[in-house]
């Protein structure tokens, strides 16, 4: 049986996933032999990927649902018992119970990094019985975790009031770089100059301001809306901008390899994270998305949710919104567009942020949880 130093599972496709894939770079950084276990169900006509470390195989979207999770988990949890590891690391909630099965009886540790609150999210309003049986086995497994990370300081604070848990933050932040080669998205896309590109990087969801992003541009003929990303209301949101007569005005990338993600992101105006208060979930978030902003130096329009709220208005990175408040979303880009002296100084915050606020240094902070003693 090959032995590892870390496995880590996922219910996802660390290709399309910042933080499963600068993870898997700092442990491979430290010498550990690590391997990673991802299903991708989301990616059209998505092909197994196995590049020795990371393997990553299709996953059908089942009907009932129940039928989904329960062949992740037998496959992930076969995978984990296949391979002995020092420690086996639940990516998300999902691959909690398979890491935990597996740590146990293969001796190892188990890692838990808790994104966000899987029984809080707002697709389970109103599901009461999901929601008891989901927090019942968070609360049964995270106890049993020698390591649990929380994505942010005020995650730390939750984790330990409502499981009684001390967990480390770990941001989920962006690797550093200092230059980029920014993508021309008026060139690319025919647009006339100037076009300025107000973006959406991340799964698309509802509750997310994508459908505030249709509205911006029917409000201003100078800009135009581009999402990047997946998910499953990707076709909703298409058909959204059909309907709206915005097909000219409103671009759906789709998934973005990592590699490439970045130079698409500085080629925008200033990026939008509006996520709607729906929820204990929703109101802790702190999105990735908010720091690959920063990094390629494009300030960003987010919700008035504690957490983004805090770093922005501290770092002077951006701007703090209501979600659904448009005309001020409209207010603050046509500020920035004539007031170049303050966006300017924006962009510049945002490098400057970028230098702390990156994973090298976050990763650094938890390194030796990592590191066999």
């Amino acid at each position: 049986m090959r032995s590892f130093d870390v496995i880590v599972g996922f219910l996802g496709n660390c290709n399309y996933d910042t933080r499963s894939r600068n993870l898997l770079e700092s442990l491979k950084g430290l010498g550990l032999r690590a391997r990673f276990f991802g299903f991708d169900w989301l990616t059209p006509d998505f092909e197994r990927f196995d590049d020795g470390v990371a393997l990553v195989r299709r996953l059908k979207k089942r009907r009932p649902t129940i039928l989904f999770y329960a062949a992740f988990f037998l496959k992930l949890t076969c995978s984990l018992l296949r391979r002995k590891a020092r420690i086996y690391v639940a990516s998300d909630f999902y691959a909690l119970p398979s890491a935990a099965i597996a740590a146990t009886l293969r001796r190892g540790k188990l890692h838990y990094d808790c994104r966000d609150f899987a029984s809080e999210t707002p697709a389970l309003e109103g599901r009461r019985f999901v929601k008891r049986l989901i927090d019942a086995t968070e609360r049964f497994f995270i106890n049993r975790a020698d390591v649990v990370f929380a994505a942010g300081e005020m995650d730390v604070e939750f984790l330990r009031d409502r499981y009684g848990v001390e967990a480390t933050r770990l941001l989920n932040l962006p690797q550093y770089r200092e230059t980029f080669a920014p993508v021309d998205f008026p060139a690319e896309l025919g647009l006339p100059e100037p076009t300025r590109v107000l973006l959406y990087q991340g799964i698309v969801v509802k509750g997310r301001g994508i459908e505030r992003g249709m509205d911006v541009v029917e409000r201003l003929e100078d800009v135009v809306f581009v999402a990047l990303g997946g998910g499953e209301d990707l076709d909703h949101f298409r058909e959204r901008a059909r309907e709206r007569g915005l097909e000219d005005r409103v671009f759906f990338y789709g998934k973005i390899p990592q590699e490439e993600l970045g130079d698409h992101t500085a080629g925008a105006f200033a990026g939008l994270s509006l996520i709607e208060d729906a929820g204990v979930n929703n109101y802790y978030a702190l999105p990735n998305k908010l720091f690959e902003y920063a990094m390629a130096g494009v300030p960003a329009l987010v919700s008035d949710l504690p957490q983004m709220r805090k770093v922005v208005e501290e770092r002077e990175i951006g701007a703090v919104v209501e979600a659904g408040n448009v005309d001020a979303v409209v207010e603050t880009l046509c500020r920035w567009r004539d007031r170049p002296e303050e966006y300017e100084r924006l962009r510049a915050n945002c490098r400057r942020a970028a230098e702390e606020l990156n994973w090298e240094r976050e990763f650094a902070r938890v390194r030796e949880l990592f590191v066999e003693k």
